[in-house]
């Protein structure tokens, strides 16, 4: 056995050993029995002494065991992300059917390192996922998310106002529709004679990521040949991983091992977010297959690997490390 996996075994092992410890760092929605939303990761130190109490990670349950990390692709580094305020100040609506949540998105303005009180800039958001599939239906900011939701039906009020229709209003998620977007300002584009070209993967970004797109929009024999040509814009644009991350997750059906990567570089870094200051001391090795659980606009992949005791780790890893 490899120090490596020596390594590995003994924190696995003292999580399992202190499991009901491990609950105290976590904050949980539950939005019936058997589903629900899980924050942790909570802000310490710096992090903490500057946004406050929160949570770097949250995640759905589903009924079915299924996990979805919810805007994993934006996880808070150095430069910014998105902060969760935790299950005391979300609520689930009266179906069941939704989830409000609240989020701050902080990110530093201008060069160098975050200071407090002078570069900083941060904004309160609330998205509304869909409890059946993980998909962020929209992402308000502003005073509709000072409202709740009110009587038998998903009504959300803000004040005496019904702004149901502010809440849930959002823009398609699917890959139909993101593809006949881009091609209709690529067309614009060339017609007035732009510089810059229109990048598919600004849509992506405005989906909340790849993962997001694939919550709101599972593929299947009718939408995937729309993935197929996304996948390929985002080749073309230099963003490889993404694009073979998406040509997998739209074959899955037609091939259950589909989702496996390996690891190319003989020695690849775990990190806890899509930084350099974020490394563990574990690390992977050439040949050990990782599942991609979701990519980030820097290049970063946050995968899931499991040991000889089927135990999952999920960290990130630089794209380049893997195949």
């Amino acid at each position: 056995m490899t120090m490596r996996i020596k390594h590995m075994v003994a924190i696995i092992s003292i999580t399992v050993l202190f499991a009901s410890l491990a609950m105290a760092g976590e904050d949980v929605l539950q939005i019936n029995r058997q589903s629900r939303i899980e924050f942790s990761d909570p802000l310490q130190g710096w992090d903490k002494d500057t946004y406050g109490a929160g949570w770097k990670r949250a995640r759905l349950i589903k009924p079915s065991g299924e996990i979805v990390e919810l805007l994993p692709s934006e996880r808070l580094t150095s430069i910014g992300g998105t902060i969760f305020s935790g299950a005391f100040y979300s609520s689930v609506s009266p179906s069941r059917k939704y989830v409000f949540l609240s989020t701050i998105n902080t990110g530093v303005v201008g060069d160098g390192p975050a200071e407090v009180g002078k570069n900083i800039h941060s904004r309160a958001y609330c998205p509304v996922i869909s409890t059946e599939s993980g998909c962020i239906l929209s992402n308000n900011t502003g005073e509709v998310c000072g409202g709740h939701w009110e009587g038998k039906k998903d009504l959300w009020r803000y004040g005496a106002d019904d702004r149901t229709d502010t809440m849930f209003k959002w823009t398609s998620f699917k890959a139909k529709d993101i593809w006949k977007s881009f091609v209709k300002s690529e067309n614009f584009a060339k017609s007035v004679d732009w510089r810059d070209e229109p990048k598919i993967n600004d849509a992506v970004v405005r989906s909340f990521g790849l993962i997001n797109m694939l919550a709101c929009d599972p593929p299947s024999a009718k939408n995937r040949g729309a993935y197929l040509l996304v996948a390929r814009q985002l080749e073309v644009e230099g963003r490889g991983i993404d694009a073979k991350f998406l040509r997998k997750k739209s074959n899955i059906s037609a091939n259950k091992n589909s989702g496996v990567d390996r690891v190319t570089a003989e020695k690849s870094w775990l990190y806890d977010g899509p930084e350099e200051p974020a490394r563990t001391r574990m690390y992977l090795i050439k040949g050990d297959e990782v599942e991609i659980i979701s990519t980030s606009s820097s290049g970063w992949v946050y995968v899931e690997y499991k040991g000889k005791n089927k135990m999952a780790i999920r960290k990130w890893i630089k794209g380049s490390s893997i195949e």
